[in-house]
């Protein structure tokens, strides 16, 4: 890590109101400050503010627990452990699909069961509720889980609600298959050709969206079914309210690179994604992205589709040709209707199946963890990692060497990437436990793909918005016919426009008592957040600033859940403003601010500003420190001249502290009256002595740090 980037602060005090407790309120005083979680060093400006490459931003990086093998967090001890790891990954977005961590014995996916109320650390709270306070806590964010459950009845409605209001979470689904019954979709190699599918895929997608309005509206009547019932109800007690942002998902296995044609429809020469992503109201649902297995559909996608088959002699199994190619162009039309994406890969080598089930991973081959490894304290940032490698990981290969999945090419093109959440997941995690440090090495190698992705945001790489199509002879003049071979890398493109701002001087986070440190009441800025010197290709004219505040590296809690989307006030810069005054539920944490400049054909660039550490009110601790060096001057019997100095300065300091204001800079002061004393000539009788000196310098040093200066 850089000398700028803060480490784990691995003396956090619990936030135990979780997200169903109050918006604010005075934090527990914990233990001294210590160094906190790696987030919110920015980069370093390039000489005279050049412009720079943007990067994926890491409030949204994240993974979905699919495997994570038990070890990993089975007990408190070993939970605080996995969240310091992730933590120091910058991985911020947590969403679940089976797994959970273990507190106490009992098992965070539980929202029935309860901790006695005299627990010492959750009295009475419910596991979904202590696994929001540990987010609210440490700054991650459970964005949505695959175990639903779906809004099918008034009881799941209600337990639904329920998990999401105690996790401060918008997204619950599933994680396979749609609703609505079956649906007529061909083996692999075979397109769909039945008007028939289209009606069935179309019946689903409403259905999502009905129950997406369920979560949103607190009730089924008049969205689910022909016999509406009332409000959602957990374990007899009727909710109050639905979630504004609340939205129903899926997750897109290989069926997202199935082809249509020759239906008679207008979707017909056209993948069935597309047809969810027209049909699926984005306001309500969605239709979550597996890139591994969006590849993998596109190779088996059938009829005349331009990525189907093999693509020639030397290529692994799938292809890693046409495919290849066709992938990025759907995602950068379709950007604006996925919300969230799957980071996984086929990998490569000779162990990999067509599904993505194999321990392979992007950076990885096929080899177990190494035990031995250190992450972080052995990456060096400059040129990779030390040996042995964190976990016997490798690093990855920038050139896409390694990878079937074409990330690069995929998120480089993205418009708004600050509102996508890119959640790694790797199938068979915990299938190879050769060492518990196996799903390390994992995550160490996919965050290592994460810091290396590189956003240019320059003319030919983003391109204007996408318009989505509507009628039949709109869908006509987007379809993906005809063919060429080779494969036309600009037929399928949206046009060349002005491109996204480009990051040059980045903004800076303004305020406090002293540099990177504040108060809770005082009022951080954002300096210069439009300025002509923040960003290449920005007209204060026309385009605009956003601003998301985080804390500890996630956005703050008051956000609920991140929204994602374009729902009136459930985008992804929901609530922006330049300033932020410092709440008491902000004690001991680091706040940042992730800026966000956007023209006018709606394509942005983010950037993190520097952190700002809120320091915990311990002031009555300081009065008695202050105190008890006044008894240590008065004991010393100096003269009164250096005596009446050091008292009148140390009176400044109480006073300061007592009007709740920073004593920093008298103590500085105080420090420059020791040092003035301890130079007078021998004879002087108001002379400090160099042991009475060294006294008083330590234990004003000690005040310094205790408040911290």
């Amino acid at each position: 890590m850089s000398e700028d980037t803060p480490s784990v602060n691995e003396g956090r005090w619990i936030d135990r109101r979780g997200f169903l407790g109050a918006a604010a309120g005075v934090v527990a005083t914990g233990a001294a400050v210590t160094s906190p979680f790696a987030f919110g060093a920015r980069s370093k400006a390039a000489a005279g503010c050049a412009e720079t490459a943007a990067v994926i931003p890491k409030a949204r990086r994240g993974a979905i627990h699919y495997t994570t093998p038990a070890q990993a967090w089975n007990t408190t001890a070993v939970f605080q452990d996995f969240i310091t790891f992730m933590k120091n990954l910058e991985c911020n977005a947590w969403e679940f699909a089976g797994g959970y961590p273990t507190v106490d014995g009992m098992s965070l996916n539980n929202g029935t069961t309860r901790f006695p109320a005299s627990h010492p650390k959750w009295p009475g709270l419910s596991g979904w509720e202590t696994f929001g306070s540990y987010a609210k806590t440490y700054g991650f964010r459970l964005v949505g889980t695959h175990d639903g459950p779906a809004p099918t009845s008034a009881a799941n409605l209600g337990s639904a609600l329920t998990k999401m209001n105690a996790w401060g979470c918008n997204q619950l689904g599933a994680g396979g298959g749609y609703p609505s019954g079956a649906v007529n979709l061909p083996n692999a190699g075979t397109a769909i050709t039945n008007p028939s599918a289209i009606s069935a895929w179309q019946a689903s997608a409403h259905t999502m969206n009905s129950w997406g309005q369920a979560y949103q509206t607190n009730s089924g009547a008049g969205v689910l079914g022909v016999t509406p019932y009332g409000p959602g109800v957990f374990m007899g007690t009727a909710l109050t309210e639905g979630r504004t942002c609340a939205r129903y998902y899926r997750h897109f296995h290989s069926e997202q690179g199935k082809w249509i044609q020759n239906t008679g429809t207008k979707y017909d020469n056209h993948y069935i994604s597309e047809l969810i992503y027209t049909e699926t109201d984005p306001d309500v649902a969605y239709a979550q992205s597996d890139q591994c297995w969006l590849l993998d559909g596109l190779w088996m996608a059938g009829g005349n589709a331009p990525s189907v088959g093999l693509q020639g002699p030397g290529d692994p199994h799938p292809g890693q040709g046409k495919n290849r190619l066709v992938q990025p162009d759907l995602m950068e039309r379709w950007q604006d209707s996925v919300f969230s994406f799957h980071i996984k890969d086929l990998g490569a080598g000779t162990a990999i199946n067509d599904q993505g089930t194999s321990v392979c991973n992007v950076g990885d081959n096929a080899g177990p963890g190494n035990a031995t490894g250190n992450f972080p304290t052995d990456a060096l940032p400059s040129d990779g990692w030390s040996t042995p490698n964190p976990y016997g990981a490798l690093p990855w290969a920038t050139d896409g060497s390694q990878d079937t999945v074409q990330f690069q090419d995929i998120y480089e093109r993205f418009r708004h990437p600050e509102c996508h959440e890119y959640l790694f997941e790797r199938d068979g995690m915990s299938n190879t436990v050769t060492s518990n440090a196996y799903w390390r090495k994992l995550y160490v190698q996919a965050f290592d793909m994460y810091d290396k992705l590189v956003l240019d945001r320059s003319p030919g790489t983003i391109r204007t918005p996408f318009p989505i199509p509507s009628t039949a002879a709109e869908w006509l003049a987007t379809d993906w016919a005809p063919n060429s071979v080779p494969y036309n890398v600009e037929q399928y493109r949206p046009a060349v426009g002005d491109v996204a701002p480009g990051p040059e001087c980045p903004p800076e986070l303004k305020g406090g008592y002293a540099p990177g440190k504040a108060n809770v009441g005082q009022t951080l800025t954002i300096a210069n957040g439009d300025a002509a010197q923040t960003w290449s290709r920005f007209d204060p004219l026309t385009d605009d600033v956003s601003y998301l505040w985080l804390r500890d590296g996630a956005p703050l809690p008051q956000y609920n859940g991140a929204p994602i989307g374009s729902k009136p006030e459930c985008e992804c810069d929901a609530g922006s403003s330049p300033q932020y005054v410092i709440l008491p539920e902000d004690a001991g944490h680091w706040l940042s601010c992730q800026v966000t400049a956007v023209n006018t054909e709606d394509s942005a660039t983010s950037v993190v500003t520097n952190a700002v550490y809120v320091r915990i009110n311990n002031d009555a601790q300081i009065l008695a420190d202050l105190a008890a060096l006044k008894s240590q001057i008065t004991a010393m019997k100096l003269g009164s001249g250096s005596t009446s100095q050091l008292l009148e300065k140390l009176a400044e300091c109480v006073l300061l502290v007592q009007q709740g204001a920073s004593p920093c800079k008298k103590l500085d002061e105080l420090s420059d009256v020791v040092g003035k004393w301890a130079d007078k000539p021998p004879k002087n009788p108001n002379l400090i002595s160099g042991a009475q000196a060294a006294a008083l310098y330590s234990s004003i040093d000690h005040i310094r740090a205790e408040y911290p200066c």
